[in-house]
């Protein structure tokens, strides 16, 4: 017990300086709630949220969607149902409102951009000018206004964690720890 108590005050001193840029990133993402004005949803275009959630992810199961037309096949669905459409499901179970739902997941997608590429920028710059690159390019990543107004709700998740899947597999390629990695951008991505 003497040997936790002595590594965790170090630990935290040692890494004061990113456990403060990370908190800045959950601030900075509260920025995303301001966009909503009441209880209205964010409407992206013809691929909006989903209101029943919970029969969308069951959908996203399968390969055919019958309820387009005839039926057309939608492979690329089952690729998209466990990270979103099952996060989205759950937040119906749970009984948030679809508002709710999806606020956190701006939110989330938000915050977790900005500190994905900040993970890249820090993986990629070594030196003085780390931090403030980092902090940089994590703030120009969230902020950019293409992202902000045109991405999809399903193709947040892309978005949001494509430069943590990179500095993964550059970490992976550096370190000598390919399967580690692997493993971990398998699980973003």
């Amino acid at each position: 017990m003497e040997k936790i108590k002595l590594v965790l005050p170090g630990l935290a001193y040692a890494h004061r300086n990113t456990i403060i840029d990370i908190i800045f990133f959950l601030l900075l993402g509260l920025l995303s709630l301001t966009w909503f004005k009441g209880d209205f949803l964010i409407n992206t275009g013809d691929l909006g949220f989903p209101l029943d959630r919970i029969s969308h992810f069951i959908q996203s199961l399968y390969i055919w969607n019958g309820s387009v037309g005839l039926g057309s096949m939608n492979p690329q669905a089952l690729a998209g149902a466990l990270p979103l459409r099952l996060f989205l499901a759950i937040t119906e179970i749970v009984g948030f409102s679809v508002v709710v739902a999806e606020k956190i997941t701006y939110y989330l997608s938000f915050t977790l951009s900005g500190l994905s590429m900040y993970f890249l920028t820090s993986t990629l710059i070594k030196g003085e000018e780390r931090r403030i690159a980092s902090l940089i390019s994590g703030i120009f990543y969230m902020m950019n206004f293409y992202v902000m107004t045109w991405v999809l709700p399903f193709f947040m998740l892309t978005w949001t964690f494509l430069p943590l899947i990179l500095a993964l597999f550059i970490k992976g390629l550096r370190e000598r720890r390919g399967f580690r990695y692997t493993f971990f951008m398998g699980f973003v991505g």
